[in-house]
């Protein structure tokens, strides 16, 4: 009786460390996110992102709402990209995302928070990533240090404090606030090109 109920209690451990879905796997962490983005599904890519990144899937969210952003999900969508195994150092992760059609390569960021693997989809993670392509680049020839090194660093931290202010903010923001700035934005004059 005692061995079929340590079975039972180790098969239920088991189920409930397992139940968290894809958390364990950053790969398949971030093929969830993508594929909610696709949808344009941004209450299920919250579940994948880290507690700082919601501000910014809430302005993405606001983007997405808009006239023109017809498109503008095709980055994520899981046919068009390839994503490659996870390098994890720690507690970071970074996989590799390729675009089939320019095969360009993004790695993007993973962080382990509450012991689950969420995407790391803030203002200064994406800076950090976008500074790192634009290193392997060039740039066109142009040495980013160089360029920041250039940049004041009251006004860098002054940047860094505002882009931190505004995704501090939009977390703060209620679904009917959303609702009101998506009409405002809606019912502005469309320019004609």
């Amino acid at each position: 009786m005692k061995k079929v109920l340590l079975a039972s209690l180790i098969l239920f451990t088991i189920a409930g460390c397992n139940s968290s879905g894809s958390s364990g796997n950053p790969k398949e962490v971030l093929t969830s996110f993508f594929k909610a983005l696709s949808k344009k599904d941004i209450a299920t890519a919250k579940k994948y992102v880290t507690a700082d990144s919601e501000g910014m899937l809430s302005m993405m969210e606001m983007g997405m709402n808009s006239a023109d952003a017809t498109g503008a999900t095709d980055k994520f969508n899981p046919d068009m990209i390839t994503i490659g195994d996870a390098k994890i150092e720690g507690e970071e992760a970074h996989v590799p995302v390729t675009e089939k059609a320019s095969n360009e390569t993004v790695n993007f960021i993973l962080k382990k928070e509450k012991g689950d693997w969420k995407v790391a989809f803030d203002f200064n993670t994406l800076g950090r990533m976008a500074q790192e392509k634009m290193k392997e680049q060039g740039f066109n020839g142009i040495n980013m240090d160089s360029v920041m090194n250039a940049i004041p660093k009251d006004q860098l931290e002054k940047g860094k404090q505002m882009i931190d202010s505004i995704s501090k903010g939009m977390k703060n923001i209620s679904p009917e606030q959303l609702e009101q700035a998506k009409k405002l934005l809606e019912n502005l004059p469309k320019e004609n090109h």
